[in-house]
């Protein structure tokens, strides 16, 4: 089975499951891929997929750099299903050799982000319409609506790190707000 690479597309808060759902793509189609997670993981791939750096993806940061002074170098990540259960599969490349490191999909996708390595995807999970709602991707409703609540989200996120005294993340929401408000 073939595996294909993807990229964070969207992040959705669904009002009816009160959950977020992370919407992932292939870049080269029109493939796409979704599950739902709470808000703090939620948050965390966005911050991870913005650079930010934060308290809570301080465990993440800790890993790589243990990774990092091991030599031990992160080679790709993929997200599978086995038994209708979605889950990660680091690839670490110690000494030549491959091993394969099992984690939840949360963490191997802000592992992936983190890291700036490849996420692949199983082929079989990718859809052209997953979603199935065409007026879901609708640009001209979704986006603006999107890019107001992702702006919503951020500005929470940003009084959060003011309370505890980290600007510079601050300033990199601060700086990702106005670009988003200038989008609109």
């Amino acid at each position: 089975m073939k595996n294909k690479s993807i990229g964070l597309y969207k992040i959705l808060y669904e009002s009816n499951s009160k959950k977020y759902k992370i919407i992932l793509h292939n870049k080269n189609s029109l493939e796409k891929f979704y599950f739902y997670c709470s808000a703090n993981y939620a948050k965390n791939i966005a911050m991870a997929s913005e650079g930010v750096n934060s308290l809570d993806l301080s465990q993440y940061e800790l890993f790589l750099n243990l990774l990092s002074l091991l030599k031990i170098k992160i080679s790709s990540i993929l997200i599978r299903t086995c038994n209708s259960s979605l889950y990660g599969e680091i690839k670490l490349i110690i000494d030549n050799k491959v091993h394969i490191l099992n984690s939840s999909i949360h963490d191997s996708i802000i592992i992936g982000l983190k890291s700036l390595c490849m996420i692949n995807i199983e082929s079989c999970l990718l859809k052209n319409d997953n979603i199935g709602k065409k007026t879901f991707f609708d640009d001209n409703i979704i986006e603006k609506r999107s890019v107001v609540s992702e702006i919503d989200k951020l500005k929470k996120i940003l009084i959060e790190c003011i309370n505890d005294e980290q600007y510079d993340s601050a300033a990199l929401i601060r700086d990702r707000i106005k670009k988003l408000a200038l989008e609109k």
